[in-house]
């Protein structure tokens, strides 16, 4: 077997092995798989080519040669989409290989093959083909106004151009030199690995990052290699154990791959990349002295200001979602300042693909938006415009890179860099740490929105303990003001004219309401204790409405109870839900009194499987749903997000604590309680109460 017959079969191996890898990847996209296909044509190729070599038969021959004429349009097709050159071209370069292929198949598979005047326009057109490749890259090197990216296609033309040439010598036929088909077999594999490492890593390499990355593989193969022969030596004698050689070797090497890759790689890096080895040991540390903040204006300015030393940054910021105008706001930056805010609401699009994808980077959307073509050959649009509207998004934030603070499946911040010095700059390996530090980050954020909130909770029980207390103080006084009143009401004040009884009349009235608003507060002050027992929700329904039929007729209410039979008990005191029911019901009623009249609908039914609620001492399961409905005025959409805000109230007598009281009511038993309303069309309010279960957990009692 010759030199040549062995170059064959190795780069038959390495482009299977290409093709195999990119085809199986999950991000697979019309790139890879043109790549996959001309790796596999090279590999049908040089594994026919090999087998000719051993065997002499001429159907080998055939088969190789057919090989070479799929190997222009699958060059062409890839290259094209690789440059994103313009499609009028990439289509017409694409049929006329099509076309030349076809043309040349029949004298490939007839006896002419063999004639000079078949294998020199195979020869032709082949090398034509794939030297036209190259121009497409010279094309795209005179459009192109990036320095760094001028240099690094220079590689990828000097590459190509070399790997072509060498591949010549082993089709003309006076070139007698046996290493020349190794060198360029080799050459070519070489240029595909090369090709590999930049669409899996959506950049062009530079020559030192390629000759890293073959110099990490060359070690870790020759290292496992010793490996396999090791082992095979000390077996060789046993002829029975070349098969159980061979498992143990495959067990060894794949027990040993991933620690030997990982110190090879960092060796490498140390002593030839020392400025990315070094941003890689400070990204480490940043993520250590994350996990010790808390507050997030310093954990800003901590990770600013480290990028900014590390000086692979020269641009970076920090958005952080305010909840409550549901913008990012910008809390720091270094560099070209971005913009102040972006609207999460109106960048919808742009944040979830930015959360689907885990990390942008500026490079690989706009090659994939020269990519966004259909089969046809016609622009996706809609991709197409997805693609410049994330690069919109990336130039606006100033950013190369965008990673967000992911927290319970939500954005709660972008964390943006760039080096303006090089397009491209930061390595997959990089960003990877970097997606590490922004998950810190995000740990952070929720770390002091969690100390935020035990603090207003402290605050706000101590001012409900300070306000309970002084509603007990106020009503002492109070019912002083009222006897005294009364007392000159009733004639101790003979001196008291009739205008001056009315006026004690109004303080009685008033301290009346007074007391009415102190006792509810207290009602809603107090601890709920978590006191629950099975109740049947119709029977306590039945029971409130036949209670509220006299109001109801006086305010010209008809009342319709659509009560679902059979439904379990619910794990409500009969009480507290009575309570809630009158409140709500008497609310329905009074608004519906105002517009003269009006319908009541009480529907009662089996409810879906609820979440866990905070308090409840239940962990999820199914509902008993109650819903109130009336044909009121409706209430207006500005009042609707402060109904059960303590206090607020539209009634010119209310107190503003009958809503309040039945939400934290239903909430202490593990329910909900929600409000939907449409102004002049009516009011209906959802109530979902957990099944009863002798199980149920003891909640914690709610305070104020």
């Amino acid at each position: 077997m010759s030199v040549q017959s062995l170059s064959y079969l190795v780069a038959a191996f390495i482009s299977c092995a290409l093709a195999i890898g990119i085809l199986i990847r999950s991000d697979r996209n019309r790139l890879s798989s043109a790549f996959g296909i001309l790796n596999g044509v090279l590999f049908l190729h040089y594994l026919c080519s090999f087998l000719y070599g051993l065997s002499g038969r001429g159907f080998w021959y055939r088969v190789t040669i057919l090989a070479a004429l799929a190997v222009p349009i699958a060059a062409i097709r890839f290259f094209t989409l690789f440059l994103g050159h313009r499609m009028a071209i990439a289509a017409k370069a694409r049929q006329t290989s099509y076309v030349i292929s076809v043309l040349l198949t029949p004298f490939v598979l007839s006896g002419l093959v063999y004639r000079l005047f078949i294998r020199i326009p195979i020869f032709v057109y082949v090398f034509s083909s794939l030297l036209l490749c190259m121009l497409l890259i010279i094309d795209r090197l005179r459009q192109t106004t990036s320095r760094v990216e001028s240099a690094r296609l220079k590689y990828l033309f000097y590459g190509g151009l070399a790997a072509v040439l060498l591949s010549m010598s082993d089709y003309l036929p006076r070139i007698d030199i046996p290493w020349l088909p190794l060198l360029g077999n080799l050459t070519t594999v070489v240029y595909m690995y090369f090709l590999h490492q930049v669409i899996i890593q959506y950049r062009l390499l530079d020559l030192n990052e390629l000759v890293g990355k073959l110099l990490v593989l060359a070690i870790l193969v020759t290292v496992l290699a010793v490996i396999y022969i090791l082992i095979g030596i000390w077996v060789s004698h046993i002829p029975s154990l070349v098969i159980f050689n061979t498992f143990i070797a495959g067990f060894v090497i794949l027990i040993l791959f991933e620690p030997i890759n990982r110190l090879v790689e960092h060796q490498t890096n140390r002593l030839l990349f020392r400025e990315r080895n070094e941003f890689s040991r400070k990204l480490v540390t940043l993520r250590r002295e994350l996990a010790n903040v808390i507050d997030v204006s310093n954990m800003a300015q901590l990770v600013l200001s480290r990028l900014e030393d590390s000086r692979r940054v020269t641009g970076a910021s920090l958005y952080l979602l305010d909840e409550e105008t549901s913008r990012l706001r910008c809390l720091g930056y270094s560099g070209p300042p971005p913009s102040e805010s972006v609207d999460a609401v109106s960048e919808r699009p742009f944040l979830d693909r930015l959360q689907a994808a885990g990390a942008l980077v500026i490079e690989a959307v706009e090659a994939e938006l020269r990519g966004v073509i259909s089969p046809s050959g016609d622009p996706n649009l809609a991709e197409s415009d997805a693609c410049n509207e994330t690069i919109r998004m990336l130039r606006a934030l100033e950013a190369d890179v965008t990673i967000p603070m992911i927290s319970e499946g939500r954005v709660l911040g972008l964390f943006n860099l760039r080096d303006e010095r090089v397009r491209d700059s930061f390595s997959p390996d990089e960003i990877a740490q970097l997606v590490a530090i922004a998950n810190q980050a995000a740990i952070c954020v929720e770390n002091s929105q969690i100390v935020k909130r035990i603090r207003d909770r402290d605050r706000l029980a101590a001012v409900g303990e300070m306000a309970a207390g002084l509603a007990h103080e106020v009503r002492n006084p109070l019912g002083a003001i009222k006897g005294a009143a009364q007392l000159l009401s009733d004639g101790v004040g003979e001196g008291i004219d009739r205008s001056g009884r009315e006026f004690l009349d109004i303080i009685v009235e008033e301290v009346n309401r007074l007391n009415t608003v102190v006792s509810a507060f207290l009602d809603y002050a107090r601890p709920f204790d978590g006191v629950v027992e099975p109740t049947e929700v119709n029977q306590v329904i039945d029971r409130v409405f036949k209670l509220l039929a006299s109001p109801a007729e006086k305010a010209k209410v008809t009342v319709e109870l659509e009560l679902a039979e059979g439904l379990p008990p619910a794990a409500i005191y009969p009480e507290v839900l009575r309570q809630v029911l009158w409140n709500l019901a008497l609310n329905a009623v009074e608004a519906m009194e105002e517009t003269d009249g009006g319908q009541l609908v009480v529907k009662t039914r089996p409810g879906s499987r609820m979440a866990a609620q905070p308090h409840s001492g239940y962990f999820g399961h199914e509902s008993i749903e109650i819903s109130i409905s009336d044909s009121g005025p409706g209430i207006a959409p500005a009042d609707q997000d402060r109904v059960f805000i303590p206090f607020y109230t539209t009634k010119p007598k209310g107190t503003g604590l009958g809503l309040p009281i039945c939400q934290r009511l239903i909430r202490g038993v593990g329910g909900t309680i929600r409000m939907s309303s449409q102004q002049g069309e009516g009011t209906t309010f959802t109530i979902r109460l957990p099944l009863w279960r002798a199980e149920r957990v003891t909640p914690t009692p709610l305070g104020g």
